[in-house]
Protein backbone atom coordinates (compact mmCIF):
# COMPACT_ATOMS: atom_id res chain seq x y z
CA UNK A 1 0.00 0.00 0.00
CA UNK A 2 1.17 3.59 -0.36
CA UNK A 3 3.73 4.58 2.19
CA UNK A 4 3.52 7.45 4.64
CA UNK A 5 6.86 9.06 5.40
CA UNK A 6 7.27 11.88 7.90
CA UNK A 7 3.48 12.16 8.05
CA UNK A 8 3.12 12.62 4.24
CA UNK A 9 1.75 10.25 1.60
CA UNK A 10 4.24 9.51 -1.19
CA UNK A 11 2.25 10.01 -4.44
CA UNK A 12 4.96 8.30 -6.47
CA UNK A 13 3.69 4.93 -5.31
CA UNK A 14 0.60 3.39 -6.97
CA UNK A 15 -0.86 -0.03 -6.12
CA UNK A 16 -4.02 -2.00 -6.87
CA UNK A 17 -5.93 -4.09 -4.37
CA UNK A 18 -9.08 -6.23 -4.81
CA UNK A 19 -10.25 -4.40 -7.92
CA UNK A 20 -9.62 -0.96 -6.47
CA UNK A 21 -6.71 1.41 -6.76
CA UNK A 22 -5.19 4.45 -5.13
CA UNK A 23 -5.15 7.24 -7.63
CA UNK A 24 -2.11 9.49 -7.67
CA UNK A 25 -3.28 11.72 -10.54
CA UNK A 26 -2.60 15.32 -9.57
CA UNK A 27 -2.06 14.15 -6.02
CA UNK A 28 -0.21 16.41 -3.67
CA UNK A 29 1.88 15.42 -0.71
CA UNK A 30 -0.44 14.77 2.17
CA UNK A 31 -3.44 13.77 -0.04
CA UNK A 32 -4.54 10.15 -0.44
CA UNK A 33 -7.55 9.23 -2.60
CA UNK A 34 -9.10 5.75 -2.68
CA UNK A 35 -11.28 5.01 -5.74
CA UNK A 36 -12.60 1.99 -7.61
CA UNK A 37 -10.52 0.95 -10.60
CA UNK A 38 -11.92 1.80 -14.06
CA UNK A 39 -14.50 -0.76 -15.24
CA UNK A 40 -14.72 -2.39 -11.84
CA UNK A 41 -17.92 -2.71 -9.85
CA UNK A 42 -16.05 -3.53 -6.69
CA UNK A 43 -16.34 -1.12 -3.82
CA UNK A 44 -13.10 0.35 -2.52
CA UNK A 45 -11.80 -1.74 0.36
CA UNK A 46 -11.50 -0.33 3.84
CA UNK A 47 -8.37 1.70 4.30
CA UNK A 48 -6.25 1.26 7.39
CA UNK A 49 -3.31 3.57 7.98
CA UNK A 50 -0.73 3.10 10.70
CA UNK A 51 1.36 6.14 11.58
CA UNK A 52 4.39 6.20 13.83
CA UNK A 53 6.18 9.34 14.94
CA UNK A 54 9.20 10.17 17.03
CA UNK A 55 10.61 13.48 18.15
CA UNK A 56 13.06 15.17 20.49
CA UNK A 57 11.46 17.81 22.76
CA UNK A 58 12.77 21.33 22.31
CA UNK A 59 13.21 21.77 26.08
CA UNK A 60 14.84 19.46 28.61
CA UNK A 61 12.96 17.39 31.18
CA UNK A 62 12.82 20.23 33.69
CA UNK A 63 10.49 22.12 31.32
CA UNK A 64 7.82 19.41 31.13
CA UNK A 65 4.38 20.86 31.87
CA UNK A 66 1.75 19.00 33.92
CA UNK A 67 -0.64 16.90 31.84
CA UNK A 68 -3.87 15.12 32.77
CA UNK A 69 -5.17 12.44 30.39
CA UNK A 70 -6.91 10.18 32.86
CA UNK A 71 -4.94 11.02 36.02
CA UNK A 72 -4.07 14.30 37.74
CA UNK A 73 -0.58 14.16 39.26
CA UNK A 74 1.10 16.73 41.54
CA UNK A 75 4.43 16.64 43.37
CA UNK A 76 6.22 18.46 46.14
CA UNK A 77 9.52 18.03 47.96
CA UNK A 78 9.67 18.26 51.77
CA UNK A 79 13.13 19.10 53.11
CA UNK A 80 13.49 17.39 56.48
CA UNK A 81 14.74 19.72 59.23
CA UNK A 82 14.83 17.37 62.19
CA UNK A 83 12.15 15.90 64.43
CA UNK A 84 11.16 19.15 66.15
CA UNK A 85 10.76 21.40 63.10
CA UNK A 86 8.20 21.09 60.27
CA UNK A 87 9.69 20.27 56.87
CA UNK A 88 10.41 22.99 54.35
CA UNK A 89 7.82 22.66 51.54
CA UNK A 90 9.02 22.98 47.95
CA UNK A 91 6.02 22.66 45.57
CA UNK A 92 6.76 21.63 41.99
CA UNK A 93 3.57 23.05 40.50
CA UNK A 94 5.07 24.75 37.43
CA UNK A 95 7.85 23.68 35.03
CA UNK A 96 11.42 24.75 35.63
CA UNK A 97 11.35 25.19 39.42
CA UNK A 98 14.80 24.69 41.00
CA UNK A 99 15.08 22.93 44.37
CA UNK A 100 18.36 23.49 46.23
CA UNK A 101 19.88 21.08 48.74
CA UNK A 102 23.22 20.29 50.37
CA UNK A 103 24.94 16.90 50.37
CA UNK A 104 23.49 14.93 53.29
CA UNK A 105 20.06 16.60 53.23
CA UNK A 106 17.12 14.22 53.61
CA UNK A 107 14.10 15.00 51.43
CA UNK A 108 10.63 13.51 51.69
CA UNK A 109 8.90 13.07 48.33
CA UNK A 110 5.14 13.63 48.25
CA UNK A 111 3.22 12.71 45.10
CA UNK A 112 -0.57 13.00 44.85
CA UNK A 113 -2.62 11.16 42.22
CA UNK A 114 -6.30 11.87 41.53
CA UNK A 115 -8.03 8.95 39.82
CA UNK A 116 -11.57 9.77 38.57
CA UNK A 117 -12.68 6.15 37.98
CA UNK A 118 -11.89 2.60 39.02
CA UNK A 119 -8.95 1.28 37.01
CA UNK A 120 -6.77 -1.82 36.85
CA UNK A 121 -3.02 -2.39 36.40
CA UNK A 122 -1.74 1.06 37.24
CA UNK A 123 1.84 2.24 37.80
CA UNK A 124 2.82 5.39 39.69
CA UNK A 125 6.40 6.23 38.70
CA UNK A 126 8.51 8.81 40.56
CA UNK A 127 11.86 9.42 38.78
CA UNK A 128 14.66 10.98 40.81
CA UNK A 129 17.27 13.60 40.01
CA UNK A 130 20.69 12.00 39.53
CA UNK A 131 22.10 13.64 42.68
CA UNK A 132 19.45 12.04 44.91
CA UNK A 133 19.46 8.52 46.37
CA UNK A 134 16.25 6.73 47.44
CA UNK A 135 16.00 5.49 51.02
CA UNK A 136 14.20 2.15 51.18
CA UNK A 137 12.56 1.80 54.62
CA UNK A 138 11.91 -1.90 53.99
CA UNK A 139 15.60 -2.85 54.18
CA UNK A 140 16.90 -4.31 57.42
CA UNK A 141 19.85 -1.93 57.22
CA UNK A 142 17.74 1.19 56.55
CA UNK A 143 18.62 4.17 58.79
CA UNK A 144 15.89 5.70 60.98
CA UNK A 145 15.54 8.72 58.68
CA UNK A 146 14.50 6.43 55.81
CA UNK A 147 10.96 6.18 57.18
CA UNK A 148 8.68 8.90 55.81
CA UNK A 149 6.39 10.88 58.09
CA UNK A 150 3.60 10.77 55.51
CA UNK A 151 1.50 7.62 55.10
CA UNK A 152 0.56 5.93 51.83
CA UNK A 153 -3.16 6.25 51.08
CA UNK A 154 -3.28 2.71 49.71
CA UNK A 155 -0.77 -0.11 50.02
CA UNK A 156 0.59 -1.04 46.57
CA UNK A 157 0.49 -4.52 45.13
CA UNK A 158 4.24 -4.14 44.68
CA UNK A 159 6.76 -1.33 45.15
CA UNK A 160 10.19 -1.05 43.51
CA UNK A 161 12.95 1.16 44.95
CA UNK A 162 15.53 1.55 42.17
CA UNK A 163 18.59 3.80 41.90
CA UNK A 164 16.83 6.33 39.69
CA UNK A 165 13.14 5.98 40.53
CA UNK A 166 10.55 4.59 42.90
CA UNK A 167 7.49 2.87 41.40
CA UNK A 168 4.22 1.70 42.94
CA UNK A 169 2.19 -0.95 41.10
CA UNK A 170 -1.52 -1.64 41.62
CA UNK A 171 -3.62 -4.47 40.28
CA UNK A 172 -6.64 -2.29 41.12
CA UNK A 173 -6.80 1.42 41.89
CA UNK A 174 -10.30 2.63 42.86
CA UNK A 175 -11.72 6.10 42.35
CA UNK A 176 -10.16 8.61 44.73
CA UNK A 177 -7.18 10.76 45.71
CA UNK A 178 -4.01 8.95 46.72
CA UNK A 179 -0.87 10.26 48.44
CA UNK A 180 2.57 8.66 48.14
CA UNK A 181 5.52 9.37 50.44
CA UNK A 182 9.10 8.18 50.52
CA UNK A 183 12.48 9.71 51.35
CA UNK A 184 15.68 10.42 49.46
CA UNK A 185 19.09 11.77 50.41
CA UNK A 186 21.21 14.29 48.50
CA UNK A 187 24.50 12.52 47.77
CA UNK A 188 26.20 14.09 44.74
CA UNK A 189 26.99 17.78 44.17
CA UNK A 190 25.84 19.28 40.87
CA UNK A 191 22.85 20.47 38.88
CA UNK A 192 20.43 17.75 37.75
CA UNK A 193 17.15 17.36 35.88
CA UNK A 194 14.19 16.28 38.00
CA UNK A 195 11.89 14.30 35.65
CA UNK A 196 8.14 14.59 36.16
CA UNK A 197 6.30 12.02 38.25
CA UNK A 198 3.61 10.14 36.34
CA UNK A 199 0.70 7.74 36.73
CA UNK A 200 -0.19 5.46 33.84
CA UNK A 201 -2.30 2.50 32.85
CA UNK A 202 0.21 -0.22 32.04
CA UNK A 203 -1.83 -1.64 29.15
CA UNK A 204 -3.39 1.56 27.79
CA UNK A 205 -0.88 4.28 26.92
CA UNK A 206 -3.68 6.80 26.35
CA UNK A 207 -4.54 6.83 30.08
CA UNK A 208 -1.86 8.78 31.90
CA UNK A 209 -0.94 11.97 33.74
CA UNK A 210 2.22 13.68 34.93
CA UNK A 211 3.43 16.43 37.23
CA UNK A 212 5.72 19.30 36.24
CA UNK A 213 9.41 18.78 35.57
CA UNK A 214 11.98 20.56 37.72
CA UNK A 215 15.69 20.91 38.43
CA UNK A 216 17.63 19.94 41.55
CA UNK A 217 20.88 21.61 42.60
CA UNK A 218 23.01 19.93 45.25
CA UNK A 219 25.82 21.88 46.93
CA UNK A 220 28.81 20.23 48.56
CA UNK A 221 28.77 19.93 52.33
CA UNK A 222 30.50 22.77 54.12
CA UNK A 223 34.05 21.89 55.15
CA UNK A 224 34.71 21.61 58.87
CA UNK A 225 36.78 24.51 60.23
CA UNK A 226 40.46 23.77 60.51
CA UNK A 227 41.78 23.23 64.00
CA UNK A 228 43.86 26.13 65.26
CA UNK A 229 47.17 25.63 66.99
CA UNK A 230 47.28 26.84 70.57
Amino acid sequence: MPSVRNGLYDPAEHRELAGASWSDEAAQAGTLTLAAAAGSEAKPPALVVRLESSYIPAGDGSQVAPAAEGFVVSRELLKVRGDKLPPEQLPLATPGVTARFTVGDVVEEHVRVVNPKDRHFIAVVVPLAAGMEPLNPNLATAPPEARAKGVLSRKPTYAAYLDDEVTYYYDTLPTGTFDFYFRTRATTPGSFLQPAARAEAMYDAAVRGNSAGARVEVAGAAAAPAAQEP
